[in-house]
């Protein structure tokens, strides 16, 4: 019996429920997406010159604003994705902490590439790096499902397709990303069209 009650509590201790795990990832995705917009710097323009200046400014801004939407709208797809995720997952343990935290470390750390790759998009080393670092968030995602579903974490109430489809959907991301890499030795430019093709295969993944 003291046996039993000593194993009980172990696993009392080892397994809880996931709120704080949530509440604590959706902080760091907001302070990662806000850190987006603090690359997007107003030019010091003297009041002397003229209102075509700024206008020549904001057209050779666009590029890294369109790194910004990018980058938000992948991040916000992250979230929505995370946040489903723990309402799924309803039990954890120390392992699956560590990995959420691999997760959000590479989430955290968006914003810095976001910044190379807004300043040097024509360079294949600014493009790969971003790429890295956005299939790293694809692959934790996908590692975090699948250790779950092996531990029972997940809701018995679960479909056992939306696991699947959801596993798919992490792999599929950080293959587009990977892939991404060697096209962008050649075109630069080319690597982050591609990064669109995420959109479509989210649905035909499902």
């Amino acid at each position: 019996m003291a046996r039993k009650a000593a194993s009980g509590r172990k696993e009392f201790q080892e397994v809880r429920t996931t709120d704080r795990l949530a509440a604590f990832s959706d902080a760091i995705f907001a302070f990662a997406m806000t850190l987006l917009v603090f690359e997007i710097k107003v030019p010091d323009v003297p009041d002397n010159v003229s209102g075509g200046v700024l206008t020549t400014w904001m057209i050779s801004f666009l590029p890294k604003f369109l790194v910004y939407i990018l980058s938000f709208v992948v991040l916000g797809i992250f979230w929505v994705a995370h946040h489903r995720m723990f309402r799924r997952i309803n039990l954890y343990n120390e392992n699956l902490i560590w990995l959420n935290l691999l997760f959000l470390l590479t989430i955290s750390l968006l914003p810095f590439p976001t910044a190379i790759l807004g300043e040097y998009a024509h360079e294949p080393v600014a493009v790969s790096l971003y790429a890295a670092c956005m299939a790293l968030c694809g692959v934790f995602m996908s590692v975090i499902w699948m250790y779950a579903d092996s531990k029972g974490f997940i809701s018995k109430k679960v479909d056992r397709s939306h696991v699947d489809s959801a596993t798919r959907t992490g792999l599929i991301t950080s293959c587009v990303f990977i892939v991404s890499i060697p096209i962008s030795l050649h075109s630069p430019q080319l690597a982050v069209l591609s990064w669109l093709l995420i959109f479509p295969l989210r649905f035909f993944v499902k």
